[in-house]
């Protein structure tokens, strides 16, 4: 009948528009999986950049530290045998160049003297007997703090003197600074005659170095 005809009419149409409704909801479904999966391989890409970027920065910081470790290893001074700083040449961040000296580095052990004795006297020396040697000296006031350098040179023309202007300049500068409260210095300049001369045929120059000073034969 035409109720019926029109009952199934309408049921096509939302049937149709059902259809037409579950084709749109599938497009949109698949768009927002392009979506999504276009998003995702956007993190990914992002995390990739950043991971490679974050390696970039640990291999350079490694670089850093290496050559920080070896300026370390260059700044430190290692003494080739046991003694004991004598005097500092340098002060902390002056520039130096190769061959300066930085440090005079010693050691304070007992000094050993060959020394000839007569026959005569040999049974009043024993082994390990003491040996006491006094020899005069003589105080100078100087002034550290406020004339540090005049005070140096005065030490070192003293010296220069008393060698015989073999030795000029005994205390480097930058050696001594306005917190120095004693300097002991001490100076000889021997030159006598043999009682056994060294055999001419025999004898022969060598160099004898000196801080800071050039070579000398001798």
């Amino acid at each position: 009948t035409e109720s019926m005809k029109k009952q199934a009419n309408m049921a096509i149409h939302q049937t149709e528009a059902g259809l037409e409704q579950a084709k749109v909801a599938l497009s949109q479904t698949y768009w927002n999986g392009e979506s999504m999966k276009q998003g995702a391989k956007s993190q990914i890409d992002s995390a990739e950049k950043a991971i490679e970027l974050s390696e970039k920065k640990i291999a350079s910081t490694n670089a850093s530290l290496n050559m920080a470790q070896e300026a370390y290893e260059n700044a430190t001074l290692k003494a080739p045998f046991d003694g004991e700083v004598i005097g500092v040449y340098q002060k902390v961040g002056e520039m130096i160049s190769p061959g300066m000296p930085v440090i005079y580095f010693g050691t304070s052990d007992d000094l050993k003297i060959v020394a000839d004795v007569d026959e005569e006297d040999i049974s009043m020396i024993n082994e390990g007997q003491g040996v006491e040697k006094y020899y005069a000296g003589k105080a100078t006031n100087l002034d550290f703090v406020n004339e540090t350098e005049k005070s140096r040179k005065t030490i070192n023309s003293w010296v220069e003197d008393k060698t015989n202007n073999k030795i000029k300049d005994l205390i480097p500068q930058g050696v001594l600074d306005p917190d120095t409260r004693l300097v002991l210095t001490n100076a000889i300049y021997f030159k006598g005659t043999w009682l056994l001369q060294f055999n001419k045929e025999d004898t022969r120059e060598e160099d004898f170095k000196v801080i800071k000073n050039p070579q000398y034969k001798i």
